[in-house]
């Protein structure tokens, strides 16, 4: 087993990008750029307290991510953007005097950013759901809170096709037993069209729900419905609320649980969670395909000697195959440390394509994971960065491949599994939710922003894209270079600069003109060799530029 501690990180950080860049500095055509290079970083940020995340949005080439954050004292609600690179572009905090929580986070069709957790600021009860909706800078649209006199907390947030948006969690403040899973149907502004609980006497709480493509939404989390004291669900629901059918998937022998679903794009649904069930000792990632009535495809346990646990799922946009990502004790110096875990499974049976663990502190875990741009995927989570603190933990990594940033390789087995399917028969009736509006500001939240690593997963070209050609000159130069570029002649571009060992040096936005030309005074820079990037939409170009005095 390969264990690096923090420090070595740091130190080995500039290795990798060096590494890189010099793949890019070996001696060839003096022009080179590449349609859509793809770029693997990993990036942590935070204060000298606690920062959690548990949401990753994707919006164009920028992500946006929802945690909290324990920097006033009491939990806020965070919103965080970081740009393609993993550089923190803002974070903002939300919340009153005590205690906030976000936990999911979508885009909308017309690019406001919605996002759900609970608080005890707001509302009629202890915890209330709450619902925030934000422009694509953090500013508040509309702000609300929902609940009974009991705990009602939002796991999961969705729009809907035409507006509308879908949360999903838990209640106690109405329904059949302690805890009831919850749905709630809003308008875009979060203005209530219905509300409805699910269960029977004892727990049950959802923690993911996804409209389907069909109309309606498929629903996860864990019941005590089924074959064990604690089983998985799948819940479909139509677009009023009304059941269309409801499973649970279990063991007597142990624990069976659902964490994230999606649809696929082939049909059918995909959900991981955990089991202490099935695998290969202690709890296991349990992932497992259905089809579009909630049908056993397969289902495997994935793991080691000791404790796994998947998070979140995404379906790469280029092989159909998925990306897992979580948390795993077998790969860790201590029984109760944690790394975060990544794992990729193939869509037709689950067969491993490959699994990778990074971390070197008490805890790191992945809490989520949304589509790359342009390829690839980024994972969102945390890690024990600072001492004894929490840090957020970003990660993005290319398709078919452990990311070489800091990711070692994992023996994972992979345990094929039968779980016992059984009807659930849920309790339906209406929550009558106290809707009340909040007025909350988004307060600007600096935090220390560290990318450990960037690295060029992509030099040698990506399934044969098209050169762009990009000229500079002089090159080496004193400190005033010029660039040419007439495929983009007359494009508004994102210029960066970034030191030999990885650092950004300089970034500012230009208007090449109508010859596709641009000159820059870089004589603020000390000499040595720098990497050069334009990015223009879906395009981007690169090259080195050498100062030399």
């Amino acid at each position: 087993m390969i264990r690096i501690s923090r420090l070595k990180i740091h130190v080995m950080k500039n290795l990798f990008v060096a590494l890189a860049l010099a793949l890019l500095f070996i001696p060839g055509p003096s022009l080179f750029a590449q349609v859509n290079a793809s770029i693997s970083f990993q990036s942590s940020f935070g204060d000298s307290l606690i920062e959690n995340s548990y949401g990753i949005t994707r919006m164009g080439d920028s992500y946006y991510t929802v945690g909290y954050s324990l920097y006033s004292g009491v939990a806020d609600f965070m919103v965080s953007r970081i740009d393609s690179f993993g550089n923190l572009e803002w974070t903002k905090t939300y919340g009153g005097s005590t205690g906030d929580f976000g936990h999911s986070i979508d885009v909308t069709a017309n690019g406001d950013i919605v996002t759900a957790g609970w608080g005890k600021s707001f509302g009629a009860g202890d915890d209330d759901l709450l619902f925030i909706r934000m422009d694509q800078n953090g500013t508040p649209q509309t702000t609300k809170s929902y609940g009974g006199t009991g705990i009602d907390r939002a796991r999961c947030i969705r729009e809907i096709p035409g507006g509308d948006l879908i949360h999903a969690g838990h209640t106690n403040s109405f329904g059949a037993g302690l805890n009831d899973i919850l749905l709630v149907r809003t308008t875009s502004l979060g203005d209530t069209i219905w509300a409805k609980t699910y269960g029977v006497f004892g727990n049950d709480n959802a923690w993911w729900v996804e409209p389907v493509s069909t109309g309606g939404f498929i629903v996860t989390g864990n019941t005590g419905v089924g074959a064990g004291f604690l089983n998985l669900f799948l819940l479909r629901v139509d677009n009023n609320g009304d059941t269309l059918w409801a499973r649970s998937y279990g063991s007597a022998s142990g624990i069976v649980t659902g964490y994230c679903v999606k649809e696929a794009n082939s049909g059918g649904f995909v959900v991981t969670g955990y089991t202490s069930a099935f695998g290969n000792g202690g709890d296991d990632i349990f992932v497992m395909r259905t089809d579009g009535f909630g049908n056993i495809t397969w289902a495997n346990a994935y793991g080691d000697l000791e404790d796994e646990e998947a998070s979140g799922i995404v379906e790469l946009d280029t092989t159909g195959n998925f990306i897992i990502v979580g948390k795993t004790q077998s790969f860790t110096n201590y029984i109760y440390d944690e790394s975060a875990y990544l794992l990729e499974v193939n869509g037709a049976d689950g067969e491993i394509n490959w699994s990778g663990f990074l971390g070197d502190s008490i805890t790191d875990e992945f809490s989520a994971v949304a589509s790359g741009h342009p390829h690839g995927f980024v994972a969102i989570g945390n890690g024990s960065y600072s001492g004894p603190n929490r840090d957020i933990l970003v990660h993005k990594g290319s398709v078919d491949t452990v990311s070489s940033c800091s990711t070692f390789p994992a023996l994972t087995s992979r345990v094929s599994v039968n779980p016992v399917m059984s009807p659930a028969q849920f309790s339906v009736s209406d929550a009558p939710l106290v809707l009340t509006s909040q007025n909350i500001s988004g307060i600007d939240h600096s935090i220390e922003d560290t990318v450990w690593c960037l690295v060029d997963m992509l030099v040698n070209g990506l399934d044969g894209a098209s050169e762009l050609q990009l000229e500079i000159y002089p090159n080496p130069s004193s400190g005033d270079i010029h660039f040419r570029s007439s495929d983009l002649a007359g494009r508004k571009c994102e210029l960066e600069i970034y030191s030999y060992l990885g650092q950004l040096e300089h970034r500012q936005s230009i208007l090449l003109n109508n010859s596709g030309s641009y000159s820059l005074d870089l004589r603020t820079l000390n000499e040595g060799a720098y990497l050069l990037m334009i990015k223009c939409g879906e395009s981007m170009l690169r090259q080195k530029v050498i100062l030399k005095r």
